[in-house]
């Protein structure tokens, strides 16, 4: 074999050993990356449930997509709103209808266990005692506690991840609203919908579907809306109380 053959086959299975070497490798395989958990909506629901009550303040709002809050015999009442100063100090106004069409409006502060009411006619405050008067029950702060301790099956609708609200789905006993509608239904249950800020962990709203009260229909829909938390508020008797 003359040099220059030989020094070509050299060179042939040299490329051929670089091309085999170069098959047999393989790159390293990346370590896979862990799918992370969505968050547990019963944590959710504790946490929140827990910063709800550390709240010194919140502004509220309650009102019906469908059906109405009978409070007495043929007084309707179709939203509420207020402010709430914790723990003993509440300011709120609600509106609706008395005796089929009469409509009404009416103003409620109570300090401790003091209460003053405006009268729907005169527009006059009138104080009375918290127990007896016709929206006494009303307690948000209660309210938002049973609902976030008795939430049964909930299950995670959203994760945050989009707007920054968790969405939470569940069921709820009539009697754990009882601070917010008076007198329930018992052994009965509510569908709801929770929206919970994903950073802070307030509750902004839920939505309560099904009968409640004695007087609701079947396919009542409540909404409470929550903000302005823990603000400068100032909820003191007004002055001119008869």
């Amino acid at each position: 074999m003359s040099i220059d053959r030989f020094y070509f086959a050299l060179l042939i299975a040299v490329a051929a050993i670089i091309v085999a070497c170069g098959q047999n490798s393989t790159e390293p395989t990346p370590a896979p990356t862990a799918t992370p958990l969505p968050p547990d909506p019963k944590e959710i629901l504790e946490r929140s449930g827990q910063v709800m009550a550390s709240l010194k303040t919140f502004n509220f709002r309650m009102y019906h997509d469908v059906g109405s809050l009978e409070i007495l015999e043929g007084l309707l009442i179709e939203k509420v709103s207020g402010k709430i100063v914790n723990p003993d100090k509440l300011s709120m106004e609600f509106s609706g209808s008395f005796g089929g069409g009469f409509a009404i409006k009416s103003e409620v502060i109570t300090v401790g266990d003091q209460s003053y009411m405006t009268n729907p006619l005169t527009g006059n405050w009138e104080a009375s005692d918290a127990s007896i008067s016709p929206v006494g029950f009303f307690s948000p702060t209660r309210g938002i506690a049973e609902m976030m301790g008795q939430t049964q099956n909930a299950t995670l609708l959203d994760d945050g991840s989009s707007e920054g609200v968790y969405r939470i789905s569940g069921a709820l006993p009539t009697t754990a609203l009882s601070s917010l509608v008076g007198p329930t239904l018992t052994d009965r249950t509510v569908d709801l919908e929770l929206k919970i800020d994903s950073i802070t962990d307030y509750l902004l709203e839920v939505r309560f579907t099904g009968a409640v009260t004695p007087s609701d229909v079947e396919d009542a829909e409540r909404v409470i809306v929550l903000s302005f938390f823990n603000e400068d508020v100032v909820i003191d008797p007004p002055e001119d109380a008869s």
